[in-house]
């Protein structure tokens, strides 16, 4: 599906899902959240990647002007979404800076969700 078909799909199943101008590039789907109406989904790696291309700008920059123009928006109910593809590349994660997140190896099969157990008695 392309980012048109994404748009009319979206528009039939929720006429009040907000939409990023000049980001259509990065629109890649459609989510719902819990019992809320479906919401457009953007690829942050396109979005920074084409702010890149765009405006000439570093990773580093790219990702913090997401973070300050795109992830603070007050949007309310129908705020689109952001999809984090990579965990090894430099991103905002809504705190204001750029954050670095390195996985072992770069391995996304390596993260863990929580604590592991030990064997060890204490």
């Amino acid at each position: 599906m392309n980012s048109k078909q994404i748009i009319k799909t979206l528009s039939k199943l929720n006429p009040r899902a907000k939409l990023w101008p000049n980001l259509e590039p990065a629109l890649i789907g459609i989510a719902a959240r819990s019992l809320d109406a479906p919401v457009a989904v953007y690829s942050m790696e396109s979005i920074v990647a084409g702010l890149i291309e765009r405006e000439g700008l570093t990773r580093a920059e790219a990702a913090r002007a997401v973070d300050e123009v795109i992830l603070k928006a007050e949007l309310g109910k129908g705020a689109p979404v952001i999809l984090i593809e990579t965990f090894s590349r430099d991103y905002t994660i809504g705190l204001g800076k750029v954050a670095k997140i390195e996985l072992p190896n770069n391995d996304i099969d390596s993260f863990s969700s929580g604590p592991q157990k030990s064997d060890e008695k204490a």
